[in-house]
């Protein structure tokens, strides 16, 4: 939680204050990375809040935690995978990314988002002991990671093709190289996040009531550590990350001269 708490919150939070400035400008990619980074700094907050709750009235009622534990395991999962189709779609069918590129599309599809989101956590409120609900969270996580690691193999599998322009060139010019590396980083950390998470679920009814509460617990610290990988990303992507650059440049520098 501390780890979170002290990296996630102030990199969520700049980046949905640079993502809020751009939005501004005009820039209507960016409506996805605001609305995971507002979730993120939900969630952070929302550890914490959690977490003095349980130490206070854990005895008393379990609901707000459980309700605000749907919202954190729905609502990064849904827009990470927005994030991922935008970019598949800009990248693998272009002509269909413009077709869908006005503002009103973005939006609607975030109102969407925001709705189901609540729908899972007034579900999750009202269902805590519910078994079947175990199900319902497993086989979302398990939708959405599929079509997030459909989106990025195929988006870099497309990227390593040459260009139009480029003839038979087998290498890829740095544009091309910094996208497939985001989008790396992004597929693997969709497998760590939710890897664990699926495996714990899965594994109910076969572990002790104790031994699923602990793989639960387990999973979520890693759900949760990884929450600050996003922003960093896209102030990466946004030239706000100057340190991680110039190192960055110097580990090619002595890379190069060896």
């Amino acid at each position: 939680m501390g780890i979170n708490f002290i990296l996630g919150l102030p990199t969520n939070a700049y980046a949905l204050w640079l993502s809020i400035t751009e939005a501004r400008r005009g820039a209507v990619s960016d409506i996805f990375v605001l609305n995971q980074s507002l979730c993120e700094v939900l969630c952070c907050l929302g550890v914490v809040l959690c977490s003095i709750y349980m130490k206070s009235f854990w005895s008393c009622s379990t609901g707000p935690v459980v309700a605000f534990l749907g919202i954190f395991c729905t609502a990064r999962p849904i827009f990470l995978a927005c994030i991922c189709v935008e970019r598949y779609l800009a990248v693998v069918h272009p002509v269909t990314f413009l077709r869908f590129k006005p503002l009103r599309y973005r939006v609607l599809c975030s109102a969407v988002t925001w709705l189901t989101i609540l729908g899972d956590s007034f579900v999750t409120f009202f269902n805590l002991n519910s078994v079947p609900l175990l199900y319902v969270i497993l086989g979302q996580s398990l939708a959405f990671f599929f079509v997030k690691c459909f989106c990025c193999l195929e988006t870099m599998r497309a990227l390593k093709q040459p260009g139009p322009r480029e003839g038979d060139r087998t290498e890829m010019n740095k544009a091309k190289v910094k996208a497939f590396r985001v989008i790396l980083i992004v597929l693997l950390c969709s497998i760590v996040n939710y890897i664990p998470m699926v495996v714990s679920l899965s594994l109910f009814g076969f572990l002790s009531f104790e031994e699923f509460l602990f793989s639960c617990t387990l999973s979520l610290s890693v759900m949760v550590m990884t929450g600050f990988v996003q922003p960093l990303l896209y102030l990466y992507r946004m030239a706000k990350l100057p340190h991680i650059k110039g190192c960055w440049s110097c580990l090619r520098f002595l890379k190069d001269h060896k």
